[in-house]
């Protein structure tokens, strides 16, 4: 009874964590090279940085690719680009500004 009445306090602090691993499972097959390639053909199609990490993880079966390549997906793409006026395959702003963007628009729409 005690529990349903303190609104929150009491409840302890455990919770399950990810284990710290500093590098890929021995199970995946893909090499750093391979993952990078995969990235950019992916953000050149249009897709966005999270639609990408999404896409990986169920599709070619890598769990992080941090932890494979070592760098973050949206760094990964600001590093392979193109053209020197360009900044890569990265989008131009964030993605989560990007969706705070988008979201007040469509909020506006409607009032």
């Amino acid at each position: 009874m005690g529990r349903m009445q303190c609104k929150g306090k009491g409840k302890g602090i455990s919770s399950t964590v990810t284990p710290f691993k500093r590098r890929s499972p021995r199970w995946v097959s893909h090499t750093p090279k391979t993952i990078v390639d995969l990235i950019v053909t992916m953000a050149k199609k249009g897709l966005s940085p999270s639609q990408i990490g999404v896409a990986i993880r169920d599709k070619e079966a890598v769990p992080s690719i941090k932890l494979l390549t070592g760098q973050k997906i949206v760094r990964l793409l600001k590093k392979n680009g193109n053209s020197l006026y360009n900044v890569g395959c990265a989008p131009e702003i964030p993605e989560d500004i990007y969706c705070l963007i988008k979201k007040a628009v469509n909020i506006r729409r409607h009032l």
